[in-house]
This record gives structure tokens, sequence and C-alpha cells, in this order.
């Protein structure tokens, strides 16, 4: 697990939160790679802002 990531769970867990949750763009897919590694997804959604 990268070092700050680390860090910033240690800390919730010091405050005494049992989860954390994120919210990340899964077209990208380095961040979907990323993040399933370390997080288990909730909810997923899609939504369209057409152009104006």
């Amino acid at each position: 697990m990268p070092a700050m990531l680390n860090a910033v769970l240690r800390t919730y867990a010091q405050r005494g939160y049992a989860r954390a949750a994120l919210d990340f763009e899964s077209f990208n897919p380095e961040a979907a790679v990323f993040w399933s590694r370390y997080f288990q997804p909730i909810c997923f959604s899609l939504m369209r802002v057409p152009e104006s």
C-alpha cells in the first residue's frame, strides 16, 4: 500500500473510523486499477452531461 494512503487510513482508524470511501472516475483506467487494489466497490453510477 502506498505510504500516503496507509497514513490516511491509519489516521482514520486512530480517530475511530471503521471504514473509508472514495469516489473516482471509472473512465480513467489507471485510477480504476489503482483504487480497486485497495477498495471494494459499494456503488456504481453513470452520469452524462451533454455538451451545450
